[in-house]
């Protein structure tokens, strides 16, 4: 069977692994409190995030991460302009300056 090439990410099989542990009471209203003070839609999310961020991974809040797909939604508009400006240039019809 001919294997297919796709673009982009690779897909995962890997759901990954599930850690748990018990903590106290007051730990885990801490743990709660990071978890709402960094914007996780859940427990799992915060943790998980606490975890990357200690690990050494590029760790976003929920508000930088809104800024950068607005920034990136820009610069794919940009991106488009130039496109055209390319396009209409190599079919001879915009003036180069």
């Amino acid at each position: 069977m001919q294997q297919v090439l796709r673009r982009g990410r690779p897909r995962s099989d890997d759901k990954g692994q599930v850690v748990s542990c018990r903590v106290p009471a007051e730990e885990l209203h801490a743990c709660d409190a990071l978890c709402t003070q960094l914007g996780a839609k859940s427990r799992s999310d915060g943790v998980r995030s606490v975890v990357r961020m200690a690990s050494g991974f590029l760790e976003f809040s929920r508000e930088d991460s809104a800024k950068l797909e607005e920034i990136r939604y820009e610069l794919g508009k940009i991106v488009t302009n130039v496109n055209q400006i390319a396009l209409a240039a190599n079919r001879g019809r915009a003036p180069m300056v």
